[in-house]
């Protein structure tokens, strides 16, 4: 049996198979197995060719009295048959199925779930790229000097079909019928998945859809596979709409169902992911939907947050070019704003999660999510406290890694709608004022200070009201600690600049009267340990570090990493090899390429690299 998707080479690979063990069979024979209707047709042919009659005398027959006959002659049969099904479905050709004879069945078929019967099954999967290169250079009819100059095009014109050789036939018949050069290929790319699949014009010989047709019908069928008793139709394609939300890879599946199913109002207001329980929802029966359909395959579960409870990290992955499809048809329906809204809510709910319990691999296969949706949000302009929250906390993640530039873009959208919205949630806007404030410190443009100034006094009077609340106090210290040690940085850097210190002051006063809570007293012992640091006493550093790392339990990761790279850099500053070298071993936890203390790991190497 050979299964994928629509148009990925099933049936060309049937053929090939043909063509290479043509000479171990007598007789070879088609069914178009698509519906009952089309087996019927295909297997009237097949009585007319097996009683030597040049039309399809067996008309008259029933159906089952038609199989029986097909199925009596073809056990009869002396030599060895091959016969195909093509696109096939398990419960519709079972009756169809010859049991008796000297022959072979081999079937195509889009179902990857519902063939439990079979030992021998293949799962026919997207070309690798150079066979996408040499597809394209062969439709396109293109030299090899040609393919030399345009390379980067054409490669990149491959990755975004992923391999898909309908895909590709149906941009090469668009491109060349449509006349578009290869020198402005990149620029016709978007406008190829966009018209080309969807285009009759372009349709291969020997094709009877285009993309976009095709993937209407395999809804349809969808809706026929789910449509019976204890079935869930509505279900299955809300969670289908709700991936095509999210990136194509490794898309959680109960966060998808979540989304589906769970509307804001119903979750408590504890932080954390939320997750169905597989006992009461049909989490498996939902996603074999939409395996019996090559939609989805699962992929690799994400790194194990609910350890008592399996399948919860449950992951599936979709063709990119399906994934588009299918959300360019989800995206006409008329409630996109809401599902977005939802889609924010519980995505981020995932994704702070991972950051805030620094599970990095968790966090680096959730960001990817976060950044589609939030480009989907901002393409249809969704703006409410969910789906600024999720910018914001995107934001957060961008600045872990080490892209501050784009953090500061989703910084300035999240502020933007949230002083658009009705009702904005004003702890939101104090945080992105924060934070903003936070990168502007340490950007060297000529306004940066005066940014981080005005963004502090705004921030300063909303403060005042939140430590009145004694429920907030708390928070309150938090954020005021932080805003007094990032005007006390941009003071040591600006001694000079008379606008920093009416804030100081009032911020000083302000965190005088707030609780020192054990996050407060975080934030400033790693603050103290950069000012002497700035100030060249790498003694006082190095054994402020020590006391510090000697209670590691008082501190969390980031600040752990915080005072671990503090004593590396006392260390080297007093040319202590010996134990900057053990120090540095234990600090290689926080590097890799999914790390998230990449500020931390960026501070170390310019600072140690500047040595004397």
């Amino acid at each position: 049996m050979l299964s994928g998707l629509s148009g990925i080479g099933k049936s060309s690979a049937a053929t090939a198979f043909i063509a290479d063990q043509a000479d171990q069979y007598d007789l070879v024979l088609w069914v178009e197995a698509t519906t009952e209707e089309s087996l019927a047709s295909s297997f009237r042919r097949i009585w007319g060719h097996l009683n030597r009659q040049s039309h399809d005398t067996g008309h008259a027959a029933s159906t089952p009295y038609l199989r029986e006959q097909v199925h009596e002659l073809l056990s009869a049969l002396p030599g060895r048959w091959l016969i195909v099904f093509d696109d096939a479905s398990p419960r519709t050709v079972d009756a169809w199925v010859p049991r008796l004879g000297r022959g072979h069945v081999l079937f195509t078929s889009i179902d990857n779930a519902g063939w439990t019967h079979l030992t021998h099954r293949v799962d026919i999967g997207p070309m690798d790229h150079a066979q996408a290169m040499e597809m394209l250079r062969r439709r396109l009819a293109v030299t090899d000097q040609a393919v030399a100059a345009h390379q980067e095009s054409l490669d990149a014109l491959a990755t975004s079909l992923e391999g898909w050789p309908l895909a590709i036939e149906l941009a090469c018949g668009y491109i060349r019928s449509c006349n578009i050069p290869l020198q402005h290929l990149d620029h016709y790319r978007s406008m190829l998945l966009d018209r080309a699949l969807d285009d009759e014009r372009s349709i291969p010989a020997g094709y009877p859809h285009t993309l976009v047709a095709t993937v209407s019908l395999i809804l349809e069928r969808l809706a026929q596979n789910t449509a019976g008793p204890g079935y869930f139709p509505h279900q299955v394609r809300e969670v289908l709409g709700f991936m095509c939300t999210l990136d194509s890879q490794r898309i959680p599946v109960h966060l998808a169902l979540a989304a589906a199913f769970i509307t804001p109002d119903i979750v408590p207001a504890s932080p954390g992911p939320v997750a169905l329980d597989e006992a009461t929802v049909p989490v498996r029966e939902i996603i074999r939907a939409l395996i019996e359909v090559s939609f989805v395959r699962y992929d690799e579960p994400l790194p194990a947050l609910f350890p008592q409870f399996p399948g919860h990290d449950d992951t599936v992955s979709m063709n990119t070019v399906l994934h588009q499809l299918l959300r360019q048809r989800f995206e006409r329906g008329s409630k996109v704003h809401e599902g977005l809204s939802r889609c924010a809510f519980h995505t981020e709910r995932w994704l702070t999660t991972a950051l805030d319990s620094e599970d990095a691999d968790r966090a680096w296969t959730l960001a990817p999510h976060a950044a589609a949706l939030a480009q989907h949000i901002q393409d249809k302009e969704v703006k409410d406290n969910y789906t600024a929250l999720l910018i914001g906390n995107l934001a957060r993640f961008e600045q872990i890694r080490g892209q501050p530039h784009r953090a500061s873009e989703l910084l300035h959208l999240e502020l933007a709608w949230l002083q658009e919205i009705d009702d904005p949630n004003e702890l939101l806007i104090a945080q992105a004022r924060l934070n903003l404030a936070e990168l502007n410190a340490h950007d060297e443009s000529p306004t940066a200070t005066e940014q981080s100034v005005v963004l502090l006094t705004l921030l300063l009077d909303y403060l005042k009201r939140l430590a009145q609340d004694d429920d907030a106090r708390n928070a309150a210290a938090l954020l005021a600690t932080k805003a007094l040690v990032l005007l006390q940085h941009l003071a040591r850097q600006h001694p000079d600049d008379p606008r920093l210190q009416p804030s100081l002051d009032a911020y000083t006063m302000l965190t005088a009267q707030l609780p020192r809570t054990p996050a407060v007293t975080e934030v400033l012992q790693t603050h103290r340990l950069a000012q002497l640091y700035s100030d060249g006493d790498v003694k006082a550093v190095e054994q402020a570090a020590r006391n510090l790392l000697a209670t590691p339990q008082s501190l969390d990761s980031f600040h752990t990493a915080e005072v671990q790279r503090h004593l590396i850099e006392a260390l080297a500053h007093q040319h202590h090899w010996t134990e900057a070298e053990a120090e540095f071993e234990r600090f290689l936890a926080y590097t890799g390429p999914r790390s998230l203390y990449r500020s931390s790991v960026q501070d170390f190497v310019h600072n140690v690299r500047w040595q004397p």
